[in-house]
């Protein structure tokens, strides 16, 4: 799928059933996990494993465009928000 942010604008904590690979091709993604923050950038890549705990901010001042992989378990679904993680703020400008 292609994902479009506008800049500041988040998704919030969430996890899926299967690994999320993304590659931006435009603007900034911080991605906040328990194990930290990871930025991708345009021509970068980000991958996450399944059932992480994730939290996503557009972050910069161009419109964030990627195309999204999720293989999730096909009985479950893709994405599911999740509260069971709280994220520290790590990708606040």
């Amino acid at each position: 799928m292609e994902a479009i942010f506008t800049p500041g604008m988040i998704a919030p904590a969430h996890t899926h059933s299967g690994p999320e690979a993304w590659y931006t091709v435009a603007g900034e993604t911080c991605l906040e996990t328990p194990q930290g923050k990871q930025i991708g950038r345009p021509g970068q890549y980000v991958i996450v494993p399944g059932g992480a705990p994730m939290h996503l901010t557009a972050t910069g001042t161009e419109l964030r465009r990627s195309l999204v992989l999720i293989l999730h378990q096909s009985p479950r679904p893709a994405t599911t928000p999740t509260d069971e993680w709280t994220p520290k703020g790590l990708c606040k400008d």
